[in-house]
């Protein structure tokens, strides 16, 4: 079970990557009332990062209730 976790995160990051890699046009983005021009290759790693530490978040909140109920 550890190599499948091992081999799909490697699998996953090597996609990323070279989705990242292949989008390098300049972009122009709006958050609100804010524009801005970056290129999307940034953008998607920017996403990647946030979708990961959001994940993390939600995995540790979830185990911490669970390590509650258990003790």
């Amino acid at each position: 079970m550890k190599n499948l976790k091992l081999y799909s995160l490697i699998v996953l990051a090597v996609l990323a990557l070279l989705i990242i890699l292949q989008n390098t046009v300049e972009v122009q983005v709006r958050i609100l009332t804010l524009t801005m021009s970056a290129p999307l290759a940034a953008l998607l790693l920017m996403t990647l990062l946030v979708g990961m530490i959001l994940g993390m978040l939600i995995a540790y909140l979830i185990d911490r209730r669970t390590r509650k109920r258990h003790s």
